[in-house]
């Protein structure tokens, strides 16, 4: 996986092979440093993307944290129906030593266990447009598994930009609609 380019794609249709090709960075949460948040049954995977110059929020404390665990509670999830990872920034793949956490040298495929129904890339680096609301524009599959996966803007940028509530709102429905069975 190294050397893979770090910048998110520009289709939709590449999300899936693009994130396979990301190295997981470790997340801060409680004082010290994990390769992965919660549990492998979880029935969605959480994928954290940022940009090099955005702080490590694989916990998403604070304001953020509070915002996406209302996104989950909308949608009759809890952060305990999530499995979190986060994908490294170049600064921290050029940084990274060989001796990496086995979770994090498998990457976002080696998340994804029997009970995964979908994956949800809560994104920082991505140019989100608020008059796009269709869930299609946001939706790919993730390669080999077929697992769905949407993207919606981290919830940094829904503080920040509350007009890119709506699109995320539809893409949670999406997902909510997919654990449940009933999407189309």
């Amino acid at each position: 996986m190294a050397g893979a380019d770090t910048s998110p794609p520009a289709a939709i249709e590449n999300l899936g092979h693009w994130l396979l090709q990301q190295e997981l960075a470790p997340i801060e949460f409680r004082g010290g440093l994990h390769p992965v948040l919660g549990v492998a049954d979880a029935p969605v995977l959480v994928v954290l993307a940022q940009d090099a110059s955005s702080p490590a929020a694989g916990s998403m404390s604070g304001d953020d944290g509070r915002l996406f665990e209302l996104m989950l509670r909308s949608i009759a999830l809890s952060n305990r129906d999530t499995r979190r990872c986060q994908l490294a920034s170049q600064s921290a793949v050029a940084a990274s030593s060989g001796g990496a956490d086995a979770h994090l040298q498998a990457g976002v495929g080696g998340l994804c266990s029997a009970a995964t129904r979908g994956v949800l890339v809560l994104m920082n680096p991505w140019s989100f447009d608020r008059s796009d609301t269709a869930v299609e524009q946001h939706q790919s599959r993730l390669p080999e598994s077929g697992l769905p996966l949407w993207r919606i803007a981290h919830p940094a940028i829904l503080l920040d930009q509350p007009q890119l509530k709506r699109q995320a709102w539809q893409v949670l429905k999406r997902l909510r609609a997919t654990l449940d069975g009933t999407a189309l």
